[in-house]
């Protein structure tokens, strides 16, 4: 019979535990490239082409709910401080994702009551908007790397 020793099991585990980690960095490669792993900007970014327009109006959240039959007790200056969404055609409310992109209209009292349309990515189970740009009338509004804000585009016609 043959005799086991300890270094032929440590071989065997070492075997196993090196291809249990080459599958799993494979693993992860795979599910990084599927999201589009951005490791230079430490981000996850959405494929465009699932990138949708969404139109509607900037509402106070916590007083359409408050004003809808069978109101909630929203009381927004206190606890919500006033957070702003996008009421649809269909009176779904939509929330902003809470990034750097979406502050200007969570926040931004000058877009309230506002028509706007915005440029991004829809998670519908949450009703959240993921914002990559919006327009609000006439004007088109991108995200500038500089000023790590939204920027009127400029209108590249001479006068």
């Amino acid at each position: 019979m043959k005799k086991h020793t300890s270094a032929s099991y440590c071989k065997v585990v070492i075997y196993v535990l090196s291809s249990l980690f080459s599958v799993l960095f494979f693993v992860h490669c795979v599910y990084a490239q599927s999201l589009q792993y951005d490791i230079t900007k430490g981000e996850y970014k959405r494929k465009d082409s699932e990138r949708v327009d969404i139109v509607g109006k900037i509402v106070d959240i916590a007083q359409v709910l408050q004003h809808r039959a069978g109101g909630a007790d929203a009381q927004g200056s206190i606890f919500s401080k006033d957070r702003q969404g996008l009421v649809t055609s269909g009176g779904k409310i939509w929330t902003f994702v809470d990034n750097i992109k979406g502050q200007d209209l969570q926040w931004n009292k000058d877009y309230l009551g506002k028509f706007i349309k915005i440029q991004g990515w829809v998670f519908h189970d949450a009703q959240y908007i993921e914002v990559d740009s919006f327009s609000v009338g006439s004007s088109d509004y991108v995200w500038s790397n500089t000023t790590n804000s939204f920027q009127p585009l400029k209108d590249n016609n001479p006068e």
